[in-house]
């Protein structure tokens, strides 16, 4: 009887679009207080104007203003969980005006086939496959789900055939946007079988991002270099270095919960603390796209509060746009009477807040993720106290220091219990679960280029702090991964040089890691034996393996 009435709970979750279960709670926004506040510039809508305004009307001046501008052209790109492409679609979403009806219809279309013109006068043909979704009024933006403020707006959370929720944040600048969609589907815990009972939370399985113009075409790094956007317009494939993010921040920021509805903000200035759009917390699905687009989710969906849904973009390197969606789901209804469970709350939007911010200036001294990643380092480590690294200077260790290390490596923790590796708390947990953890370091020029094809010989273009982060990174893991190219092409010893390396407590010697090369040809071995050709990692007397 009891996992029949389970059963039936989960009918009712799957039919929650239709439910009347009476009035969904509100929730506080999530309004962070990690800013410095002042009264909103003249040029913005202040908190006291927007309580007079009626929302509907605030919502659709904004929706005409920011969207409903015509057909937004773009690639549609699908991601899984881990953040490999599954598809990419080119199609556009049109918002098309009707000034007689005051209304807006919304048609998605979709390029279904293509036909490449066999001379250089004639042009490329397409088969668009048109698709009606919704015509809007004021009053219907609201129960369709649709929030707005500022440039920013969200679609849902949304339930799905499926099963799944939707939830879409779109971003707007200029004759561009970005829109986002993060999809979390049912989960259940193990020994459970899926669909016999309520599930537990929502696990986030595929994102869909879009960047999308106002333009003749897609924009794509071939469109965007044959015909660049026009100024104040964003040019969505240009490189974005990471540091562009870390910088003082001033502006607007609009927000909105059910409860206390919009409210108008100014931030002089955006304290570090608030800054989510230059970290990426491993508990978060993180992604960040040339452009400067920044997308983070969170992984699962669970009733205990509500979890934040965020995008932030870079139209261009003065500019930031934050958006930022609370989504609330898996709500449970009670009978109080017979205090039991009876169904579910469909997912809502618990707050609302778009940053449309400006740069004021660079940021004295180190970004807050650099002071935060020491201050971890120093709680979980007692020798980073002492700092190995001042007993002897980078300048003063032995001169192959200089020599070429190629600039693309990987560095691996092999997950065995070693008491001489760091205790750093990632490398700790990886060694507790016995799991494999990869750290990527790879150096990119100003073009985004990796490596001069051009050029005769390999040029460092990294500077002596990142080759030192380097030499830290080496230290921590137990191997370093390179391929067979990074080999011929710069000779590499791939050991730890820069800073002083960890010390065996058995024998006295220094800690190397080991060098491991792939190539399956193994063409650099027979190398060895068969001219005159000799490479440091088989020279050294440290320990190198090849795949």
């Amino acid at each position: 009887m009891k996992s029949a009435t389970r059963a039936v709970l989960w009918k009712v979750w799957l039919a929650a679009s239709i439910w009347k279960v009476g009035q969904a709670f509100t929730v506080p926004t999530t309004q962070s207080t990690s800013k410095r506040l002042c009264p909103l510039q003249k040029s913005a809508i202040h908190e006291s104007e927007l309580d007079q305004i009626d929302d509907s009307d605030i919502q659709w001046e904004l929706f005409k203003k920011h969207h409903a501008k015509g057909a937004w052209k773009g690639v549609w790109t699908t991601f899984d969980y881990i953040g490999d492409v599954l598809d990419e679609t080119v199609a556009s979403v049109v918002l098309q005006s009707d000034e007689t009806t005051d209304s807006i219809t919304q048609t998605h279309q979709i390029v279904v086939g293509a036909k490449r013109a066999d001379c250089e006068t004639c042009f490329d043909s397409m088969q668009v496959k048109d698709f009606p979704v919704a015509t809007y009024t004021a009053e219907q933006l609201t129960p369709r789900k649709i929030r707005l403020g500022a440039c920013g707006m969200v679609v849902g959370p949304t339930i799905m055939k499926s099963g799944a929720i939707a939830t879409e944040l779109i971003l707007s600048h200029g004759d561009g946007r970005v829109r986002v969609t993060f999809q979390h589907a049912p989960v259940w815990e193990r020994g459970v079988e899926p669909g016999t009972a309520p599930p537990n939370a929502l696990k986030l399985f595929r994102t869909m991002i879009s960047r999308e113009a106002l333009r003749d075409a897609p924009p794509t790094a071939d469109t965007e270099q044959s015909n660049p956007p026009a100024p104040g317009n964003p040019v969505f494939f240009r490189p974005v270095p990471p540091f562009n993010w870390h910088k003082k921040w001033g502006g607007t920021c609009w927000t909105w919960g059910p409860s206390i509805g919009n409210k108008g903000w100014g931030i002089q200035e955006m304290e570090e603390g608030d800054s989510w759009h230059g970290s990426a917390p491993v508990e978060l699905w993180n992604l960040r796209l040339p452009g400067g687009v920044f997308v983070q989710a969170p992984r699962l969906l669970t009733d205990a509060t509500a979890a934040l849904c965020r995008l932030a973009w870079l139209p261009d390197d003065e500019t930031l746009l934050r958006l930022e969606a609370g989504v609330l789901a898996l709500q449970p209804v009670i009978d109080e009477e017979n205090d039991a469970l009876i169904g579910f709350y469909p997912p809502s939007l618990a707050s609302y807040r778009c940053d449309m911010m400006s740069k004021m200036g660079e940021l004295d001294g180190e970004p807050q993720f650099v002071r935060d990643e020491k201050q971890a380092k120093m709680q979980q480590d007692p020798t980073v106290g002492r700092d190995p690294d001042s007993e002897e200077s980078p300048s003063k260790v032995n001169d192959d220091s200089a020599s070429s290390d190629g600039d693309t490596t990987s560095t691996v923790s092999s997950g065995e219990k070693d008491p001489t590796s760091s205790s750093r708390t990632l490398s700790k947990s990886l060694k507790r679960s016995g799991t494999t953890g990869v750290t990527l370091k790879i150096a990119i020029d100003s073009n985004g280029g990796v490596v001069d094809l051009d050029a005769d010989e390999s040029v460092r273009f990294t500077s002596p702090q990142s080759l030192d982060m380097v030499h830290r990174l080496r230290r921590d893991c137990d191997a370093v991964l390179v391929g067979r190219g990074t080999v011929e092409a710069d000779d590499p010893s791939l050991t730890i040089r820069r800073v002083n390396p960890f010390v065996d407590n058995c024998t006295g010697t220094a800690i190397q890691p080991i060098r491991v090369v792939l190539d399956p040809g193994f063409s650099l071995g027979l190398q060895q034996f068969t001219s005159e050709k000799s490479y440091k990692i088989f020279e050294d007397g440290f320990r190198s393996v090849v795949y």
